[in-house]
């Protein structure tokens, strides 16, 4: 698995956990709807040349920092 696809998952498994609607993510990284659709559909890949990409690596530092200060209390992350 490579950089993009790794952060891919990360990113969105994130917003899962943290119940972030796939709308409210594109506005967040700075992409299109449909460009998170292809991107859960493993079609789609964040370029690390581009600012979608930083803006995902701080989404996913951000959930790991939450996920370590609640004792990963998914319920407690997401109030």
């Amino acid at each position: 698995m490579n950089r993009p696809e790794v952060l891919g998952k990360a990113v969105l498994r994130a917003a899962a956990v943290l119940d972030i609607e796939p709308a409210r993510l594109a506005q967040v990284l700075g992409v299109s709807t449909s460009s998170i659709s292809r991107l859960s559909r493993g079609v789609y890949s964040l370029k690390e040349t581009q600012k979608s990409w930083e803006l995902a690596v701080l989404m996913v530092r951000l959930y790991q920092g939450l996920e370590t200060i609640m004792a990963g209390d998914e319920i407690a992350m997401r109030s």
